[in-house]
């Protein structure tokens, strides 16, 4: 049981005066290294995907014009440098070396640079198979983790009221990325920084971002996209009652043979796509359990909104949606 996702990984390096990228380190850093991106989705799925086709292409050399430029033309760009039929996988990541280049400059200062280095639009175009993703080799796990995850059908999640780096710090604000305890949304909550430092020794040089790393996936995401993944290995307590019910939470990723990690309370409200539901788990980093490492940034002393502890979650409409 779980599903098997077949990758296709195509290098292209936009900027040929910097250093190339090795398939070899395309291959650590996203699949075999103990930290790699794909090893955190193995963790917090309960190794529910598994990634039988990896294969690597290139490093090719693309020309794109300056940023911003759509993801999806630098995607086809990939592609076409690639020029095999990836019809038989059901995503495309695209590492984009380095993922920069110098575009003009927005600045009405008449002492300005005209040209900046700016990045180029990355992340995912859509989500589940037939999905891709553009990956600057210069972003964090963090953001690595985050658009994998759309490829593997995970949406955003919605939490606080926050001024993320996606919107500028100009003072617009959103709900979306407002989930400091969950991976598809914290990367760029507000203030907090619910992140922690990977070795750099076990990062391949290639990648340098990747030390930035965490949180981990929410578990009342990854139930409400996948709930087999904690259902088969005996992750979730279900409640369905108003009277007082005492259940043993466990860490999310502390993998105790069949004890409950997830409790969903399903109140007489729930319709039938989970709205009213409520999810409860438990967060925090354990030295003894491999699987909260993820949990290593969140706070353990003082008021930080990132603090470890119990977390609720509920299901429930919100306005407006976005593909960052």
């Amino acid at each position: 049981m779980g599903t098997n996702c077949r990758i296709a990984v195509i290098i292209a390096r936009n900027d040929p005066s910097t250093p190339g990228i090795s398939q070899e380190a395309v291959r650590a850093a996203l699949l075999t290294m103990p930290n790699g991106v794909l090893r955190y989705w193995q963790d917090a799925t309960e190794n529910w995907f598994s990634f039988p086709t990896f294969d690597v292409f290139g490093p090719f050399d693309v020309n794109l014009q300056p940023p911003p430029s759509a993801r999806q033309s630098i995607i086809d760009t990939a592609r076409a440098a690639a020029g095999a039929d990836l019809s038989g996988y059901d995503n495309v990541v695209v590492i984009l070396a380095p993922g920069r280049a110098l575009a003009e400059n927005p600045s009405s200062d008449p002492l300005a640079p005209p040209l900046v280095p700016t990045g180029y639009d990355a992340g995912a175009n859509g989500m589940g198979p037939g999905s891709a993703a553009v990956l600057p080799s210069v972003e964090t796990h963090t953001f690595f983790a985050h658009e994998i995850g759309h490829l593997l059908g995970f949406d955003h999640s919605w939490g606080l009221l926050n001024h993320g780096v996606d919107y500028g710090h100009t003072g617009a604000q959103s709900n979306v990325y407002g989930d400091p305890y969950d991976i598809m949304s914290a990367s760029s909550f507000g203030d907090s920084s619910p992140v922690f430092q990977l070795p750099a020794a076990a990062i391949p040089a290639e990648f340098s971002g990747l030390t930035s790393a965490g949180p981990g996936a929410a578990r009342a995401l990854v139930h409400f996209y996948m709930p087999l993944a904690l259902e088969s290995v005996g992750r979730v307590r279900h409640v369905q009652t108003a009277e007082e019910v005492f259940v043993l939470l466990h860490p999310a990723g502390s993998r105790l043979t069949s004890q409950p990690e997830l409790i969903v309370w399903h109140p007489a409200g729930e319709d039938a796509a989970g709205r009213g539901r409520v999810y409860v788990e438990y967060r925090q980093f354990f030295q003894f359990a491999a699987g909260t490492r993820w949990d290593q940034g969140l706070a353990t002393t003082g008021d930080d909104r990132t603090r470890a502890g119990i977390v609720v979650h509920t299901v429930r409409n919100a306005s407006g949606s976005d593909q960052a």
